[in-house]
């Protein structure tokens, strides 16, 4: 190995060392051409063609050959897996994540609730809130009365609402017509 070969990889080592201090993957990496390349392969497109869509003048193989050498960084690696796991993130996560507030809410309800300086509406919506969430919301009792529409069996139920909304007039558009039951 010549000494030039040497201090070329001395100076892509320290080039490289400072990457793997990578400060937040959940904000975007400063060098914008790496963001945008990094983006890029994760929307599907493959490594060259991702190098050369970020910005950089590099195509085909040799595009390939620096874009790999980019995957192998340690800040694009730690932000590619933050982008990918914020992409499967369930349901059922985001959850988890809600509930970890749930104290901190309830004592900003009751703050608001307290707040003689708050409208008193937003204190009752405060007040409700807390109740609902203590002892859950009051049952609410809905009488309906037989109605024409109700009379009719399930395909003339059918045929009534595909006639409402093949002239546009959707439930409770004009206040008088039955609100539809699906069965």
């Amino acid at each position: 190995m010549r000494p030039e070969d040497i201090k070329c990889k001395e100076i892509v080592l320290n080039v490289n060392s400072g990457l793997d201090k990578n400060p937040d993957p959940s904000k975007p990496i400063i060098n914008n051409k790496w963001e945008k390349f990094l983006l890029n392969k994760l929307k599907g497109m493959n490594t060259g063609e991702g190098y050369t869509a970020a910005g950089y003048k590099s195509v085909g193989k040799v595009a390939l050959a620096a874009g790999t050498r980019l995957l192998t960084f340690v800040v694009i690696k730690r932000r590619m897996e933050y982008l990918q796991r914020a992409e499967t993130t369930t349901v059922t996560d985001i959850r988890d994540l809600s509930r970890l507030f749930t104290a901190e809410a309830v004592q900003l309800q009751a703050r608001a609730m307290r707040d003689e300086s708050l409208a008193m509406s937003v204190r009752l919506v405060a007040a409700e809130k807390l109740i609902e969430r203590g002892h859950g919301k009051a049952p609410q009792t809905i009488t309906l009365e037989p109605s024409a529409y109700e009379s009719l069996p399930i395909a003339g139920q059918r045929a009534l609402l595909a006639a409402i909304e093949l002239v546009g007039l959707g439930a409770g558009d004009d206040g008088d017509g039955p609100a539809p039951v699906h069965h």
